[in-house]
């Protein structure tokens, strides 16, 4: 499965092709850390919470024309990561999405604002330097029931 979830990442553009399997995975943002601890842990509400406050790149597909776009829609993949269920390809890093082939086009938006905007069955797919973080559209809804305020 990891070597499939790289092999995705590598032809989008978003890992190299021949990363060692045995190298230490690399983290810069407080974002991927947590990830990466809770991958270790199994522990993932630090992961939850600093995802709604982080600001990702998203691969977007304009609508409109002109420099600055208000109509999009997200660029969608099929992730081996998450059961080839539809995703959206996300990064805090704009230079991890640029080699994807559908656009060439990214919109910065927070974590929060991602998971109100998405599609109820499209899930998430978190480009980090371990190869991806994975969030199936069950986890998406999930969050985005708890961010809901509450009446």
């Amino acid at each position: 499965m990891k070597k499939l979830l790289t092999s995705l990442l590598a032809s989008l553009g978003l890992a190299a092709a021949s990363q060692a399997e045995d190298a230490p995975p690399v983290s810069t943002t407080p974002f991927e850390k947590a990830v990466l601890e809770a991958k270790a842990t199994n522990e993932f509400m630090p992961v939850w919470e600093l995802f709604v406050n982080t600001q990702f790149y998203v691969i977007t597909v304009p609508m409109d024309s002109g420099d600055t776009t208000s109509d999009f829609r997200f660029s969608i993949f099929q992730s081996p990561e998450t059961q080839n269920q539809p995703v959206v390809i996300i990064s805090e890093y704009l230079e991890r999405l640029e080699n994807n082939s559908s656009s060439n086009k990214a919109i910065k938006v927070a974590g929060a604002k991602l998971i109100q905007l998405l599609n109820p069955e499209v899930g998430i797919l978190v480009a980090i330097p371990n190869g991806g973080f994975g969030m199936p559209k069950e986890q998406v809804q999930w969050l985005r029931a708890s961010i809901q305020p509450v009446h």
